[in-house]
């Protein structure tokens, strides 16, 4: 293995990486170099001293410097800014460079708050934003100066304007104004390419890949070019002294206790002192800058691309309302994210591309077709044209030349974006002017994305009909007399015969063509991506429509980036002029809703034919940019959680709901009880009085027996109420008189009473119900089915559509009722999540599988500790079963049941032991499966880990995921194994036809708090389950094992199962099994060999390492270790091996956690 860094180590030498540089210039004229100093006991970061200095790089090499307090920064670097672009055709190329990312933070932050806050000259800051301020953080000021050259500009010479319009945008762009209109329109389109660097060239002629920032930070980019041989941490006195040579070294570098000694020193004179010592600081970084171009250079490679620019502060203030303006810079910020995207992955080779294989060319129907062969990858279709807005897919030949700059990276997608393909005589000079090799190299095609579209609606089409013909108990008849036939070329495609129902699918002009060709009538047209279709060429096929037929569209009719528009824009002129999607979203004629009725009559017909029934309205807005939106649209953009308000004057509608309207079968009066606590709750949470709800007690998190001493003589105030969890308790004041039936649906009464006033308050929202047990789960199932409203006739035709009485109808919300088990998974998943980014766990995949990270709070210390625990005892189970599996000379297998969102397979894939491992495989609910295939798909890292790309599958529909080594299996552990689990376990699905559970392997079954959310009967089946295949020699002919870890209570069992009903959460399993004994009997009593259990209050005690230990307890303060103590014990690890041969039991017999201390 040889790295830079480890020959550097070695050899004690500055070692080159061998990679290109695209943001350090290889050279400019003027260098300037900023020392900024900041104030490390300020409340607010700002800049208290600063020196600039200009080193000009030239035969005759010179150096001035300035120095002030924070005050003077911009009226300093406006002079210099203003004397460096004082002549307009020329000047030096220049850069700026600070030493560390906090100084660059610095100076961003210093000019916005001056822009915002401070009494600096206005000309002088727009020059300084101009020319060194980048980033978002701009849209708070008035100043947003151009990102990308002009380049989105280019609408200003597109169609027809008038005189006036030329002399404004001339006016605004500071030019002369007189002349005639072709002069002006000239005058524009030569300013404009000035800016656009079209090429990808600037004003001057040369050249630049990617874009270099407006200020280098030099220590990033020397961590990029060099390897130092110095060990941990470094500055500049280390990198100084190891890259400059005994006469460069003419000033040392001052250390930061040096400057900040300085800085607190009030006289003049030290103040004096302070700008010497910042200035041989930028000689220093200058001298630094200079040596590691040299040695980067010297050996003869060229790693540094680009070479420093003009300096420039343009601004173009074509747009002077400040929303505007604000709104086209956030446009270019989008579009430069998204080219630096495209380009970084280009500047590469792209190694994520597919890669393709030419086999040839032919002529097909639509004339001459050549053929790839995909390599290895995939080549994804976008599904709209939108989705195309520059170049992501460039067909290349791939070289893999590590001396050239590769083809794609040369590719200027500005300059030919909006171009028609094939190009005509006026456009092809914009593709002339792209870099010569790209002219050779890159060819350009026009795709016809929308045949693959069609294709893909033909094919699912096809499909469905093949699935509906795979049920037996449906009839089938009717589909003999269906044919779907593609129309390419509408006159001369057959006649439809008599007797038979024909689908055409084709483009809207050749679907006109033929329609008119044979003078037809159609019962229904469903027009796909409707918001690119206007009125006038949709009304080509709908002239063929039959009377009673019907329209279905779909489509967005938002076609900009989402991020541009808070809402839709409404018509101003015709609505001839807007798509299909705007006409129907839009109009200004209001029609009624009428249900379906198979025979229409005259007045029903008429009528209907202003229908419209839109099913939904997607404003695809990221909830989190909505403070970043904010800046630009009057209307604030809240986060949920500020919404409490809202949602409490929703709930206050609950008075309109009128049970004369709504059946509750026998007794009303449960729906006015549930009707009047959602009044008073609302009345709670707007913090008006009401006397029917009471604050909820204080509960402790933990069950104790007596009462702390930290806790004791607290005044605990009550947990602030929430809609976002209404616990459920009844009681019954004759509870003899009463069968548990009885007790059951009154209980599921209230609940469905409470879900339609919640629903009829807030018709969007989704509502989970969850039961304890199925029993409940069945029978509030029931209860909301016979709760019927007065809209009941249009929601049974419409199904989820909410029908109301405004233009714009909208989805009402999910109802699910279901057992606890479905919602347990993200509690699991958030606690790892806390551990992990408290530093008790390594686990860099958690992220990908837990939406939203970022944003998920941490838990308090004694979850941390108690997962950390519980996950260092399985961890080590796991790690010694495959290093028994290698001793062995065998490779394991591992079963992970109810596995939810752990990450271990990838864990093991980048450990030590992804050699030993043959398969995993997990099995969980559906919607838990199929939120975790999806994540995995979506992150670059978790699908490099999978294996062979073709042999990566999704399967179930988008519920499961198969690979060579790893597979995520829906089932629901609930039902009989042999319905749950034999079905997926034993399908021979691989080339070799092998179970996915190979039955020659040894085999490690997990279940981690799964067994104690299961009845006893079901877990004690589903063991049995596994030891009847393995003494059948199916599963485990050699050796195998199983273990498990859940949450018990072994001492106070009843303590502990009142504080999990208190949360909703039952734990049928656990109430059997209260002791370690009974633990390690249920699995001996099904026939495994052996079995133990331990708590992990014992396991934390002896069984990790004394370093381990110390290590966690300076993560976090913990006082509650009586608390801890407590917690710990009410949990444990249980482990068991069944061995079908006991002569193994030498090898295998040792398996199992190793006490560490006494």
């Amino acid at each position: 293995m040889a790295s830079p860094m480890l020959d550097a180590a070695k050899t004690v030498t500055v070692q080159i990486i061998p990679s290109r540089n695209f943001t350090c210039p290889s050279s400019e004229d003027i260098a300037i170099v900023l020392s900024l100093v900041q104030d490390p006991s300020s409340p607010k970061p700002q800049v208290e001293f600063f020196t600039v200095s200009l080193f000009e790089h030239s035969t005759t090499p010179t150096s001035r410097s300035y120095s002030g307090d924070g005050r003077r920064l911009v009226p300093t670097l406006a002079v210099i800014l203003r004397e460096l672009t004082s002549s307009r055709e020329g000047g030096p190329t220049v850069q700026f460079y600070v030493w560390s990312s906090t100084e660059q933070s610095l100076l961003q932050s210093h000019l916005i708050q001056e822009a915002l806050l401070g009494d600096a000259n206005q000309t002088d800051i727009r020059a300084c934003i101009g020319a060194l301020a980048q980033g978002a953080s701009l849209l708070q000021t008035s100043f947003q100066p151009l990102v990308l050259s002009g380049s989105l500009l280019a609408f200003l010479t597109k169609g027809r304007r008038v005189k006036a319009e030329y002399q404004a945008c001339l006016e605004r762009m500071g030019l002369p104004t007189h002349g005639t209109v072709p002069e002006l329109r000239a005058r524009v389109i030569q300013e404009l390419e000035k800016l656009q660097n079209i090429g990808p060239r600037d004003q001057y002629g040369e050249y630049e890949f990617g874009q270099i920032p407006r200020v280098v930070v030099l220590k990033k980019e020397i961590e990029r070019m060099v390897a130092l041989p110095v060990a941990g941490y470094w500055d500049l006195a280390e990198c100084a002294a190891v890259l400059l040579e005994e006469h460069q070294r003419e000033f040392s570098a001052p250390t930061d206790e040096t400057i900040l000694k300085a800085l607190k020193t009030d006289s003049s004179e030290k103040r004096e002192m302070l700008g010497e010592t910042l200035t041989a600081r930028n000689t220093v970084i200058n001298a630094v800058l200079t040596a590691v171009r040299d040695r980067v250079q010297s050996g003869g490679q060229n790693l540094l691309i680009n070479t420093a620019k003009k300096l420039s502060t343009d601004f173009m203030d074509i747009c002077r309302q400040e929303d505007l303006s604000k709104l086209f810079f956030m446009q270019q910020f989008e579009v430069l994210s998204k080219l630096n995207e495209l380009w970084s992955s280009r500047k590469d080779s792209c190694p994520d591309a597919p890669v393709l294989q030419y086999q040839g060319m032919a002529s097909g129907v639509r004339g001459v077709e050549h053929t790839f062969k995909v390599v290895s990858g995939t080549v994804d279709i976008p599904t709209s044209d939108k989705e195309m807005s520059f170049f992501d897919k460039l067909l290349v030949e791939d070289t893999r030349s590590e001396a050239e700059i590769p083809v794609e990276a040369l590719f200027n997608d500005l300059a030919v974006s909006g171009l028609v393909i094939p190009l005509n005589r006026w456009t092809k000079a914009n593709w002339e002017l792209q870099h010569q090799k790209v002219q050779e190299n890159v060819l350009l095609a026009d795709i016809p994305m929308t045949h693959a579209a069609i294709d893909a609606c033909q094919s699912k089409l096809e499909r469905l009909i093949e699935c509906y013909k795979s049920i037996d108990s449906l009839p089938k008849e009717w589909l003999e007399h269906v044919c779907i036939e593609r129309v390419l070329k509408g006159t001369d495609h057959p006649a439809p015969s008599k007797g038979k129902t024909y689908v055409y699918a084709g483009t809207l002009y050749q679907l006109y063509n033929f329609s008119k060709t044979h003078n037809i009538q159609v019962d229904a047209v469903i027009a796909d991506e409707a918001g690119q279709i206007a009125l006038a060429s949709i009304s080509l096929v709908l002239r063929n429509l039959a009377p009673t037929g019907r329209i279905i569209i779909a489509g967005d009719s938002e076609q900009l980036a989402p991020i541009f528009s808070g809402s839709y824009p409404r018509l101003k002129t015709s609505a001839l002029f807007g798509s299909v999607l705007d006409c129907v979203m839009f109009s200004q004629k209001e029609g009624p809703v009428l249900p379906y009725t198979s025979q229409p009559d005259e007045d029903t017909l008429e009528s209907s034919q202003n229908t419209v029934i839109q099913l939904t309205e997607n404003f695809r807005l990221n909830p989190d940019l909505g403070e970043f939106v904010s800046t630009i649209y009057a209307r604030r953009f809240k986060p949920q959680k500020v919404q409490s308000r809202k949602l409490a004057l929703s709930l206050s509608q609950v008075q309109q709901m009128d049970s004369p309207n709504f059946e509750f079968g026998n007794d009303a009066s449960t729906f006015f009880q549930a009707r009047t606590f959602i009044q008073s709750l609302s009345e709670v949470m707007l913090r008006e009085p009401q006397s029917t709800l009471e604050p909820p007690k204080y509960q402790k998190d933990v069950p104790i027996t007596g009462e702390l001493a930290s806790t004791a003589g607290l005044d605990l105030s009550h947990q602030p109420i929430s809609l976002s969890l209404i616990r459920l308790k009844t009681k019954s004041s004759g509870a003899a008189q009463f069968g548990y039936e009885t007790h059951v649906h009154g209980e599921a009464a209230l609940a469905a009473s409470l879900v339609a006033a919640i629903q009829f308050c807030c018709p969007e929202d989704d509502i989970f119900v969850a039961t304890p047990h199925r029993v409940q789960r069945e029978a509030v199932k029931t209860a909301l089915a016979r709760i019927k409203g007065s809209s009941e006739a249009l929601e049974k035709d419409f199904e989820n559509l909410f029908v109301s009485e405004g233009p714009e109808g909208k989805k009402r919300g999910n109802v699910t009722v279901d057992t606890i088990e479905r919602l347990q998974d993200n509690d699991a998943a958030l606690a790892r999540l806390s551990a992990v980014k408290k530093g008790y766990l390594q686990d860099q995949f958690v992220k990908t599988v837990v939406p939203r990270a970022h944003l998920q709070p941490a838990r308090p210390p004694l979850i941390n500790i108690g997962t950390y625990v519980r996950s260092q005892g399985i961890d080590m189970l796991v790690e010694e079963w495959l290093q028994l599996a290698r001793q062995s000379g065998q490779k394991a297998q591992i079963v992970s049941l109810g596995a939810g969102s752990d990450t271990r397979f990838w864990r093991i894939e980048t450990g030590q032991f992804k050699d030993d491992l043959a398969a995993y495989i997990e099995v969980d609910f559906p919607e838990v499966t199929s939120k975790k295939a999806m994540a995995i798909r979506k992150s670059k890292e978790m699908n490099a880990l999978l294996g062979d790309p073709s042999k990566i599958q999704v399967v179930g529909g988008g519920t499961g995921l198969q690979s060579t080594k790893y597979h995520l299996l829906p089932g629901d552990l609930r039902k009989p194994p042999s319905e749950a689990l034999e079905p997926a376990l034993t399908a021979k699905d691989s080339a070799e036809g092998e179970a996915t559970l190979s039955p020659s392997l040894p085999t490690l079954i997990i279940f981690e708090c799964v067994l104690a959310y299961m009845s006893p009967e079901g877990s004690s089946q589903l063991l049995q389950w596994f030891v009847n295949y393995a003494r059948e020699g199916f599963i485990w002919k050699s050796d195998g094992h199983e273990f498990e870890s859940e949450k018990l209570a072994l001492q106070l069992l009843e303590g502990i199962l009142t504080w999990c009903k208190a949360r909703n959460v039952t734990l049928p399993g656990a109430e059997p099994f209260n002791t370690l004994e009974s633990l390690s009997e249920r699995l001996t009593g099904v026939g495994f060999t052996a079995a133990r259990a331990l708590t992990l209050k014992e396991i934390r005690r002896a069984y990790v390492e004394e370093s381990e230990l110390n290590r966690i307890s300076k993560l976090e303060l913990l006082d509650e270790t009586e608390e801890l103590d407590l917690l710990l014990d009410h949990y444990a690890i249980s482990w068991g091996l069944y061995l079908s041969d006991l002569t193994s039991s030498a090898t295998w017999g040792r398996w199992g956690l190793k006490q560490k201390r006494a």
